[in-house]
């Protein structure tokens, strides 16, 4: 038997991109489906400021005026950096291709390593792979925003491979850049282990062409989702006699 499409878009909750990484749930599950970094809050206990850690904690308090407590958490893993040019550099690659102050500093709470990235090696075949998708102005910007978690991604081994999934499924430019936008989280995924897992777990349920994807334009959370929650999502339809046709 085949899954009615309808049916479980309506039951499947949409990825939607956020200043931060979302926690998805299904509606019938408490259980959040695919794993994730809470964004820092005020609740972050308190830390002290090492003597390693002190530039990169003034730096971030300056530069992005956050608390005390952010930076310090933020800083730890740029123990290392001791001079504002890698930062200062990055930063301005970012304002460069469109980041307004506020999505810059929600980019490096998000992922602080970013910071020592190199331009050339790392940040721009990122963007340039945006690009070949379409995108430009503010959607670019938009993009590696809503992307940061995977901005110290492999390019070869992480990030083109998940768009070729995409590229598979959707056949449009436009709607690949819509599923990334709702969903940033594909591009930080495997894509043998997770990606292309659920697309055939899908297809042995029977969505396949067209109608699989129309379902993965409206829910890309299914991509990332795991997988016996996925099964579960997919029993639940079938146990309610929702939606259980013999052809789509």
């Amino acid at each position: 038997m085949k899954l009615k499409l309808e049916n479980l878009t309506k039951l499947l909750p949409i990825c939607r991109s956020t200043a931060f990484p979302p926690i998805y749930h299904i509606s019938f599950t408490p259980s959040p489906f695919c794993s994730s970094i809470s964004p820092l809050s005020s609740s972050e206990p308190s830390l002290q400021v090492s003597e390693s850690s002190a530039f990169m904690v003034d730096y971030l308090i300056n530069s992005f005026g956050w608390s005390k407590e952010k930076a310090i958490y933020a800083s730890k893993r740029l123990l290392h950096i001791k001079s504002a040019e890698k930062p200062d550099a990055v930063c301005s690659f970012l304002r460069g291709i469109g980041l307004f102050e506020s999505q810059l500093s929600a980019t490096i709470r998000r992922r602080p390593i970013i910071l020592t990235a190199g331009i050339e090696s790392s940040l721009l075949p990122k963007v340039k792979l945006f690009e070949t998708l379409g995108a430009s102005g503010k959607e670019l910007a938009d993009l590696v925003a809503t992307s940061a978690n995977c901005l110290s991604n492999s390019d070869d081994r992480r990030l083109v491979p998940c768009v070729d999934v995409l590229r598979d499924l959707l056949k449009d430019e436009k709607k690949i850049r819509h599923a990334l936008k709702r969903c940033p989280w594909i591009l930080s995924s495997d894509p043998d282990k997770i990606l292309r897992r659920n697309v055939g777990f899908l297809l042995q349920k029977g969505l396949q062409g067209h109608s699989l994807s129309t379902l993965i334009y409206k829910s890309p959370n299914l991509l990332v989702m795991k997988l016996e929650l996925l099964s579960s999502a997919c029993q639940t339809v079938e146990h309610l006699g929702l939606g259980l046709t013999s052809s789509l």
